[in-house]
């Protein structure tokens, strides 16, 4: 396990290998600004996505499958990627994996 701290937020976050935050309720707006500066959260599109992510978690207890998401009307499919550029990263991951990352939900371990 290891630890991030953001000297600016002048708070510990404990997160996976992968960079999921390991407790739900450590995610704020400043985390996920300062993590993940390359991404320019900036528009109410971001955040909209962002809260309805974790809105969701917070009442099931897991997040929204990506067709889910695609069927709330939030996000179109064919933007979210402009919207959330996660090719950057050097990981094995996708825009939804990268949205959930930003949106400080835990890792999906179950593979659905």
């Amino acid at each position: 396990m290891a630890v991030n701290t953001y000297d600016d937020l002048r708070e510990d976050y404990d997160s996976d290998s992968y960079g999921y935050l390991l407790r739900f309720c450590d995610w704020n707006e400043k985390w996920s600004r300062s993590h993940f500066p390359d991404c320019h959260i900036k528009d109410a599109g971001c955040w909209e996505v962002i809260l309805f992510l974790r809105n969701y978690y917070k009442q099931k207890k897991h997040p929204p499958t990506q067709g889910e998401l695609c069927d709330e009307d939030i996000v179109d499919i064919n933007i979210i990627t402009k919207i959330f550029p996660y090719e950057h990263q050097n990981r094995d991951e996708g825009w939804y994996e990268y949205v959930c990352r930003i949106a400080g939900l835990p890792r999906n371990t179950t593979g659905v």
